[in-house]
């Protein structure tokens, strides 16, 4: 079975139509500093918000 934050993020970047794989290694980065800190993975909705928001920075 693939890490969580593997499941999680390209699932989630299937449904935004989000294909690059920069922004994968990014989310990818994000869930294992999570991980370490929170010593859980991150929920659906907070890797969600993290999408959200690298998108809205990148429109800027």
């Amino acid at each position: 079975m693939p890490p969580l934050s593997e499941t999680m993020t390209n699932s989630n970047l299937q449904k935004m139509d989000i294909k690059d794989e920069e922004l994968n290694s990014i989310l990818d980065g994000l869930c294992k500093m999570f991980e370490e800190k929170h010593k859980r993975p991150p929920t659906e909705d907070e890797i969600k918000i993290w999408i959200s928001q690298l998108k809205d920075a990148s429109t800027d």
